[in-house]
């Protein structure tokens, strides 16, 4: 949902100690994807996609992980961004792939990839902000992807896109009928004059 904030790095205005901070740009596209599925492209989404679907859209997150480990093999990004240091989002996308058959047997049994899911994203996060240039900076080694293009897509759209599907799916999944109770679908307009 933030890819077309991707080309910022190439105008120079993230570079560090730049006019824009990294972690201002960091919430400028976490708020975005909050936006996004919160309003009413998520509710089309959590309407419109089978929950299985949700779940596995999460599954690019493995081969991410794979190539953000070796970019901290050829020392293009910082330990801490991969398994070795304390990013474990490689299981997100494991699990999400593996959860598949499962969740469309019984779409009830998204919740546990989506809560693991979204609960590595968050882990996710808080390392890349407590990694960042500047004041909130806590590890020695900066992750500088945010500055780079095209390592910037990391967030403007991985991460971006990770959460915005996690909402959708929690959306989706709170939306979901009880055992033997038909389904309303979330994108009918509101308000008495619907029917009329």
């Amino acid at each position: 949902p933030c890819g077309d904030l991707a080309p910022l790095p190439l105008s120079g205005l993230l570079r560090p100690g730049g006019p824009v901070p990294a972690p201002a740009f960091m919430a400028v596209i976490l708020a975005v994807s909050v936006a996004v599925a919160a309003g009413a492209p998520g509710r089309r989404m959590a309407a419109q996609t089978p929950l299985w679907a949700l779940v596995g859209f999460q599954a690019f997150r493995l081969p991410l992980e794979l190539v953000l480990h070796e970019w901290v093999t050829a020392g293009i990004a910082p330990a801490q961004m991969t398994w070795t240091g304390q990013n474990l989002d490689i299981v997100a996308g494991a699990l999400a792939l593996v959860s598949i058959p499962a969740v469309r047997r019984r779409p009830v049994l998204a919740w546990v990839p989506t809560v693991v899911g979204l609960a590595l994203l968050l882990n996710v996060i808080r390392v890349v902000a407590l990694s960042l240039p500047g004041p909130l900076q806590a590890f020695e080694a900066p992750v500088l992807l945010p500055f780079r293009f095209p390592h910037v897509w990391i967030g403007t759209v991985c991460v971006a896109g990770a959460l915005t599907g996690h909402l959708v799916a929690l959306r989706a999944l709170i939306g979901q009928p009880h055992e033997g109770t038909p389904r309303t679908r979330v994108d009918e307009p509101d308000g008495p004059a619907a029917g009329a």
